[in-house]
Order: structure tokens, then sequence, then C-alpha cells
């Protein structure tokens, strides 16, 4: 994330982020984020 612009205090504790993705095929409980939006601000991931 840090390569794309989104670093720790953007994605902080406390912040409402919305991610769009892709359930993982390896964990069970996991996704693959392919955008973050913070702020009304998107990442894009890949």
């Amino acid at each position: 994330m840090t390569a794309r612009g989104a670093s720790a205090d953007i994605v902080a504790v406390g912040k409402t982020v919305s991610a769009f993705g892709y359930p993982s095929t390896v964990e069970k409980d996991e996704m693959r984020a392919e955008r973050i939006t913070v702020d009304g601000k998107t990442y894009e991931l890949r």
C-alpha cells in the first residue's frame, strides 16, 4: 500500500476504509484488495 500512496497514517486505526477485492483462494477469511477508499480518496493497489 505504501508504494501506492496509502501510508500507515492514512489507514490508521479508527479510520473508515472501503475495500474492493476478491476472496483469497488460499486463506479462508482473507481477501485480495484491488482498491481502497479512505476519506473520499481512492488508492489503486494493483
